[in-house]
């Protein structure tokens, strides 16, 4: 991620506006002598004990191994030096996937092995940690450029600790703490050379205090953001200390240290539980947290237990109010349109309401659950110690009609749900901090509508990452920027991105059904906008929108837009009736909008050619775009009415 977003921020991103917690740090000098070193505290079987493993598996054991022999004869692919420097030109990320099929081979291996215990896969396993163990660094490169010399190639004399590193410290540190005695029987310096590989890559730059500043998802950097990077490279690091280490000072030093970051993430965030990073990052923001509290909880014996904490309970709380129904989520920023169970992980969802005692939560995973293929080594572990239980729970169907109206004044969300509606709203109001953050769009005012589970205004959400994604490219890209939001275009101006580029006057009347905010602050001096309020309100019969609006002076026609994936029509003059229909049910309705007369309307296709778009939307969504007149009143007042026919 270039510096551009990374300055913007300034002191703003770890600056708290409430008063901090420390709730971690706190937990932790209670009693620091329920942290003990030992991997036998995480409550997996030894390799050994074939009978637990069994019953651990189950009838499940076979897909493991399955899945497991697909890699049996996997070759471990080799990345030359020469294209990490290319990358520094290129951006080409294309090579760098021979870590990630390195990963998966290595996790399905294991699994396998554990599964069967008779040795067949850990050959391939073996080849996996050596594989990773010599490799000078295990960083991306394109986060390798967080170290001083901002090059690509790992640095013997620097290596930082990265989101892709950490993964593949997990992996390696599972394997370490599985098998190191089943491959003394092949030679004792495998386990050795995997110990060290840990050290190097995990346990020292994680420890070492000159690092901070490279190590910037740790949040101790004034200047710099803090996102989910924060919980979750927290929580494999110190899953690999949990794993692998055994002296008391060095665990001890680490624990410090990750809940010092901790709760600099948690005073970071706003006390209302919402995600600012979006649903599509919810598992690794708040799920993290919680996996975080779940390890304290486990290693501790249960003496360490946060989850009873109310904010943890909050934050479990948006994943259910962003969820709209039949596999549809809002595409908050860079967020996905469907809640994947790959992507989602079923069994996060439900071991966090089961902790937590919300029901919602556990529900909304047991919905979703198709088996225990769940994402990560660690999810896939941690499912199977609650698929019998999940397996042999009634599957519920349309959780959301039990979900309540849901208000997150720190971060602007209000969340409303009449009769067949879906209504979600967002104002990124003052008190949500700074915008231009890394996963931000330009969305002030920003609307989502569905009926009776079936899209008919949408938030495109996230792309595939591409060179300009996290710099300052960002916000030139249509789906970031404001002109593919159902936002106004004022005066032909697009919305701005900057801390004070939000919402003010925002109000939400959950038992009303209204919201409104006033957007101006959104737009440049370019707009000319002297005020622009927006009125939503939403009840049994459909959906209003109102724009009340003042300008200095009139520059150009002013832009109304709707973007949706139903078809559109238009029969006369004032109405529009648009087509939608669910994810893959065959179901359909048919929406009237009601329009302001003296708007002209167009519609536009916009072709999904990004797969992340296209196996969400189809293969193209349609821009609505209501273009005022050029001379049209200086101030006015329109209302778009959208119901059901």
């Amino acid at each position: 991620m270039k510096k551009f977003l990374f300055g913007t921020l300034l002191l703003l991103s770890t600056v708290s506006l409430h008063a901090r917690d420390d709730v971690f740090t706190n937990e932790y000098l209670k009693d620091t002598t329920v942290f003990q070193p030992g991997g036998r505290r995480l409550g997996y079987p030894g390799y050994n004990e074939r009978e637990e493993w069994n019953e651990f598996f189950g009838k499940e054991s076979g897909s493991f191994i399955e899945e497991g022999e697909k890699w049996l004869d996997y070759k471990y692919e080799y990345i030359p030096a020469t294209v990490y420097l290319d990358f520094e030109k290129t951006g080409d990320r294309s090579s760098f996937g021979a870590d990630n099929r390195a990963r998966k081979a290595l996790e399905s291996l294991m699994l396998a092995e554990l599964a069967e215990g008779k040795g067949r896969f850990m050959r391939g396993i073996i080849d996996g940690v050596w594989y990773f163990s010599e490799k000078n660094s295990w960083v991306h490169p394109q986060h390798a450029k967080r170290k001083s010399s901002g090059r690509s190639l790992g640095d013997p004399d620097e290596e930082i600790i990265g989101i892709t590193s950490s993964f593949t410290g997990v992996d390696v540190a599972l394997a370490y703490h599985f098998f190191k005695e089943e491959w003394d029987k092949f030679d004792p310096s495998i386990a050795r050379a995997v110990r060290q590989a840990l050290d190097r890559h995990i346990i020292k730059p994680y420890l070492d205090e000159r690092q901070t500043d490279s190590n910037w998802w740790l949040g101790m950097t004034p200047g710099m953001p803090i996102i989910n990077w924060c919980p979750w490279i927290n929580f494999n690091s110190m899953l690999v200390f949990f794993l692998i280490e055994e002296d008391s000072d060095t665990l001890h030093a680490a624990l410090r240290r990750s809940l010092r970051s901790l709760d600099n993430y948690m005073d970071y965030l706003k006390p209302d539980g919402g995600c600012d990073e979006g649903p599509g990052y919810w598992p690794e923001a708040a799920g993290k947290v919680f996996d975080y509290a779940g390890l304290l909880k486990q290693v501790s014996g249960g003496r360490c237990d946060l989850t009873g904490w109310d904010r943890l309970m909050r934050m479990a709380g948006y994943i259910r109010d962003v969820y709209i129904g039949d596999g549809w989520v809002v595409a908050q920023a860079d967020g996905s349109g469907r809640l994947f169970p790959s992507d989602t992980h079923p069994s996060l969802l439900y071991r966090y309401g089961r902790l937590l005692g919300s029901k919602e939560l556990c529900d909304l995973g047991l919905e979703h659950f198709e088996g225990v293929h769940d994402g990560d080594i660690y999810n896939k572990l941690e499912c199977m110690r609650l698929f019998p239980e999940m397996k042999s729970s009634a599957k519920p169907s349309n959780v959301e009609k039990t979900f309540p109206d849901a208000w997150y004044p720190d971060n602007g969300i209000a969340v409303l749900r009449r009769g067949p509606w879906y209504l979600f709203t967002l104002a990124h109001n003052n008190y949500a901090g700074p915008r231009n953050d890394t996963h931000n769009h330009d969305d002030v005012g920003e609307f989502v509508l569905y009926c009776d589970n079936m899209p008919v205004f949408i938030d495109m959400g996230k792309a595939t990452p591409t060179n300009g994604t996290y710099d300052k490219e960002r916000y030139t890209f249509f789906h970031i920027g404001s002109r593919s939001h159902n936002v106004p275009a004022i005066n032909g101006t697009e919305q701005r991105e900057g801390a004070d580029a939000c919402a003010t006057k925002v109000k939400c009347d959950l038992r009303r059904g209204l919201v409104s905010m006033d957007i101006q602050d959104a737009y440049g001096p370019e707009a000319n906008v002297l005020k622009w309020h927006r009125d939503y309100s939403l009840n049994g019969s459909g959906f209003i929108l109102t724009e009340r609006y003042s300008l200095k002076k009139r520059t150009a026609a002013d832009l109304f837009r709707f973007m949706t994936r139903g078809e559109v029509t238009n029969p006369r003059k004032g109405i529009l009736l648009i087509k939608v229909s669910g994810f893959d049910s065959g179901a359909s309705r048919t929406i009237e909008l009601k329009y302001p007369s003296e708007l002209c309307p167009e519609v536009h296709a916009i072709p999904m050619t990004d797969s992340e778009f296209s196996r969400i939307w189809g293969p193209e969504l349609y821009q609505i775009v209501f273009k005022s007149s050029e001379n049209a009143p200086l101030e006015g007042s329109l209302s778009f009415f959208a119901k059901t026919l």
